[in-house]
């Protein structure tokens, strides 16, 4: 029976590294349900302005949630993923 996971943004990383261990270990056919951060890993509010943009500073990159590892998944091998809904914050 499939199961239903979530996975929040409390934890991110900045690139694409398989040395990085996953944060989830789900089964072929469950769901997760991740919590994503913004582009900016949330620097900017509704407030921001011209001069916060300016005063950002380097980019770190986009802030990825996960890694998430599949049981029985080899490297090469290739998963079928469907996005149900995707709902902006």
């Amino acid at each position: 029976m499939a199961t239903t996971h979530r996975l929040d943004d409390s934890v991110v990383h900045y690139e694409w590294n398989n040395a990085l261990a996953p944060r989830l270990e789900i089964d072929p056919g469950d769901t997760v349900v991740f919590r994503t951060r913004d582009a900016a890993d949330y620097f900017y509010r509704r407030s921001s302005t011209h001069e916060d943009v300016l005063a950002r500073g380097p980019f770190r990159g986009h802030p990825l949630t996960g890694p998430v590892r599949v049981r029985g998944a080899e490297p090469g091998d290739v998963l079928a993923v469907e996005v149900v809904a995707m709902r902006p914050a």
